[in-house]
């Protein structure tokens, strides 16, 4: 899995369970960013990427290098970047979405579905580097 740094400032994210649905759930989200704090109320879907959870026999229906989506208006693409096992033993899928306006990625536990990490890239206007946003899950 390739390394994709920390954030270079600090920033944390807590997400609550608030409540959930056949395939869904809402949850309430506090970010915070050099001590700015953000309450966000976000609902996902079972099979959004990018969302907190995807269905486990969706993940492990998926090959590594396997194209999900492509949009040629956008110019973005959704793939898998890795699918094997963790640094730790656990086995887990790594999608991401790359694009003129950046890279997004997403790492999920192959068993369970729970989102583990999200990695946001930006590239500066200047184009002399990114933005990058390093979420993970603790436990």
């Amino acid at each position: 899995m390739p390394n994709y740094g920390q954030p270079g400032s600090p920033y944390s994210q807590v997400v609550t369970v608030i409540q959930r649905g056949i395939g869904w759930f809402a949850a309430q989200t506090m970010q915070n960013m050099n001590g700015e704090k953000a309450p966000i109320l976000r609902f996902t879907a079972a099979h959004q990427i990018g969302g907190h959870c995807m269905n486990p026999r969706s993940l492990a229906q998926l090959q590594q290098g396997q194209t999900i989506d492509q949009d040629p208006v956008t110019g973005y693409r959704t793939h898998v970047e890795y699918k094997g096992r963790s640094n730790q033993g656990q086995p887990i899928v790594g999608i991401a979405e790359e694009g003129p306006g950046g890279t997004a990625r997403w790492v999920y536990d192959a068993t369970t579905g729970n989102l583990q990490s999200t990695t946001l890239a930006s590239p500066l206007p200047d184009g002399m580097g990114a933005t990058i946003f390093y979420t993970e899950l603790v436990r």
